[in-house]
């Protein structure tokens, strides 16, 4: 299939600079010059092989029909046309093979078939997920700067119980005892409201008078 340049010039500007230097790299087109004259072909049969090579550092070929375009274009047999990409993949292709890889779509893990598990353990994990998926949720509506591992908040302080009031040195041992130390103990009366008894006046005897017969 022919390209027009355009479309040539717009897949160049949509690639990595690894492949486009690698595509017009002097390296590249001595070693596709070497490749052709080893083979025995033609100039034009070269150039062949150069446009080739560049369609699938472009995007435009896949790697996987790079053999089979070799035989439709250069007009070669299936062996030489394998041995003329392998030595193309070798001298070319490996030094950007992850870019080539990436280009194309190549290198993903083959999906490998799932196995159905017991309800327990797929109810076990749905709930995992879940709560990963709610703490991830909430951490993304928290600021980067507030986020950190939380500090326990100090525990209230105690207040120190009451002093109780000293006991005696030696335990009451009677009735009496014990009610004169609640007296001791008892706050003392109000002395503005205790009334004085009142005072009886009696006339008192003159010591020499005569006693009335």
């Amino acid at each position: 299939m022919a390209y027009t340049q355009e479309e040539l010039r717009e897949r160049y500007l949509k690639l990595p600079k690894q492949l486009q230097d690698a595509l017009f790299s002097v390296d590249s087109a001595e070693a596709i010059r070497q490749i052709g004259e080893k083979h025995k072909l033609m100039i034009d049969k070269i150039g062949l092989l150069a446009d080739e090579t560049g369609y699938v550092m472009l995007g435009l070929t896949h790697p996987k029909d790079f053999i089979s375009r070799i035989v439709e274009r250069l007009g070669v047999d299936q062996k030489t046309s394998r041995e003329l990409a392998e030595e193309i993949n070798e001298k070319i292709f490996s030094p950007v093979r992850e870019h080539l890889k990436k280009l194309h779509g190549l290198g993903e893990e083959i999906e490998k078939p799932e196995i159905e598990k017991p309800k327990s353990e797929n109810l076990t994990e749905d709930l995992t997920k879940e709560k990963e998926e709610t703490l991830k949720a909430i951490e993304n509506e928290v600021p980067p700067i507030l986020r950190g591992v939380a500090k326990p908040e100090p525990p209230m302080p105690i207040p120190p119980p009451l002093p109780s009031p000293p006991l005696p040195a030696t335990p009451p041992t009677s009735a009496f005892e014990v009610k004169t130390q609640e007296n001791i103990l008892r706050t003392p009366a109000v002395t503005s409201q205790i009334k004085p008894t009142p005072s009886h006046k009696y006339p008192v005897a003159d010591p020499y008078r005569e006693p009335t017969e």
